[in-house]
């Protein structure tokens, strides 16, 4: 094998020359000799040999079977990190958007695309996902990087004062307007105005919006004269939009100027990979790294997240005081902080899903995640493959195939059976069919099935 030919030459001090072996998902493996085992190696002709062994080894491994399950998801995980290191070394303001999940590669390469062009653009995602991150990235990656980036956010500002905080207005014009003022489109001028939470504009005001959009000019509240802008448009909503232009709540003229390009920025629960980056990011600076226990980890990954990035900031902020500075967080500290916010009666939901090493049974551990994943099956065995990559201890008989073929009758039994983990063992053990499997896995096989049906 590799690691002892390596050894080997180590120990006699030789030089080595390799050969790399790929398959249709990238590098493989690596196809290394030394000088005295082919001679001389290192001529022309063995050079050639080495390089055409290593061809064919390529060809026999892009002809072999697909990748396993869990092959595939690793080489996928790999393959996003890369191409996103890739795109961030050539478009260094998406350095500031943090995670290499797929998700986050996808999102990131539509900010890309639109970018360049000087179409409006329409971010859309749930509260705290960090559309404002995204918008900011757009401008900076744009031929208007060099002009201001104008931020109003039409959820917090009240009604009467949004017309004037976007167009600005003239003194005396309403009571308290003591002098005049410029508005965000006239200070975004040749630059980007960012409008979030468009969703929560009132109607009337929509039609202002989609004047000055369509024509590139308008009047300040009070004025008659119009006012010259180059601005470019980037909204951000939380709402489904064609569902309030449906209940004529959003004008939908406005609606499909903005959306020629729209862009959806993913939550917090379907990048769950990027928590160990996002965790590492939030927690403040202390001249060292914090060091975060898997449990830790795990717990955080059965959460739904409805705060989304943002929630995980707060969180880790309140981990950082609850640590007293110690630079670890354990699971007793997000414990404590957990029911600090949400109240001592409230149940840990990481421990009602069985979701933390050790906690329960496999069929609860299954159980609990089924349901956090709304009976997606799909999203429960990659997180289980994935606990088990980490090296966390999900409550299995041991990490072997048996424990995948289990796991996966399992969760086979449980979409038929309603979720009943105790029947979805029973079904399991009626369908004999880990006869297939060597007599030796037989007694523990019967252990796994009892421990599973247990009440």
């Amino acid at each position: 094998g590799l690691g002892t030919l390596r050894d080997r030459l180590v120990e006699r001090h030789e030089a080595a020359v390799g050969a790399a072996i790929a398959d249709r998902y990238g590098l493989a493996g690596l196809l290394l000799l030394g000088p005295r085992l082919l001679g001389d190696p290192f001529g022309p002709a063995g050079l050639a040999l080495l390089d055409s062994v290593a061809g064919l080894a390529s060809l026999a491994l892009g002809d072999r079977a697909p990748a396993s399950g869990a092959t595939r998801q690793r080489r996928a995980e790999r393959a996003a990190a890369g191409t996103l290191a890739e795109l961030r070394a050539a478009h260094p303001p998406l350095a500031a958007i943090v995670g290499e999940s797929r998700a986050v590669l996808e999102a990131c390469q539509d900010l890309v695309a639109v970018a360049s062009t000087r179409f409006p653009v329409l971010i859309m995602g749930e509260s705290g996902v960090g559309k404002e991150l995204a918008a900011r990235a757009v401008h900076e990656m744009s031929e208007r990087a060099g002009g201001p980036l104008e931020v109003v956010d039409c959820g917090s500002i009240p009604r009467e004062l949004i017309e004037s905080e976007l167009f600005g207005h003239v003194r005396g014009s309403f009571t308290g307007a003591h002098r005049d003022r410029k508005g965000a489109f006239e200070l975004a001028h040749r630059g980007t105005l960012f409008l979030d939470e468009i969703g929560e504009m009132p109607l009337q005001l929509q039609t202002r919006l989609l004047r000055v959009v369509q024509e590139g000019r308008f009047r300040r509240v009070g004025d008659e004269e119009p006012v010259e802008t180059d601005v470019r448009v980037v909204a951000a909503t939380n709402r489904d939009l064609r569902a309030e232009v449906a209940a004529q709540r959003f004008r939908e003229d406005l609606f499909y100027r903005l959306n020629v390009f729209a862009v959806r920025w993913p939550p917090l629960r379907e990048r769950t990979e990027d928590l160990p980056l996002l965790v590492r990011h939030f927690m403040p600076s202390r001249g060292s790294e914090w060091s975060v226990d898997r449990d830790v980890l795990a717990a955080l990954e059965s959460l739904r997240w409805p705060g989304n990035v943002r929630e995980l900031a707060n969180l880790c902020a309140a981990l950082a005081v609850e640590t007293r500075g110690s630079g670890r967080v354990t699971l007793a500290d997000l414990e404590a902080v957990w029911r600090r916010q949400h109240g001592a009666a409230e149940p840990v939901p990481w421990r009602a899903s069985g979701a933390v090493a050790g906690r329960g049974r496999l069929g609860e551990w299954v159980l609990g995640q089924a349901r956090a994943q709304r009976f997606n099956l799909v999203e429960v065995a990659r997180r289980l493959r994935r606990s088990q990559r980490a090296g966390q201890t999900v409550p299995l008989i041991e990490r072997s195939a048996l424990s995948y073929y289990v796991a996966g009758e399992i969760l086979r039994a449980l979409a038929e059976g309603d979720g009943d983990a105790g029947a979805a063992a029973r079904r399991v053990a009626a369908r004999r069919r880990f006869a297939k499997l060597p007599a030796e896995y037989e007694p523990m096989l019967e252990r796994a099935i009892e421990r599973i049906a247990q009440r």
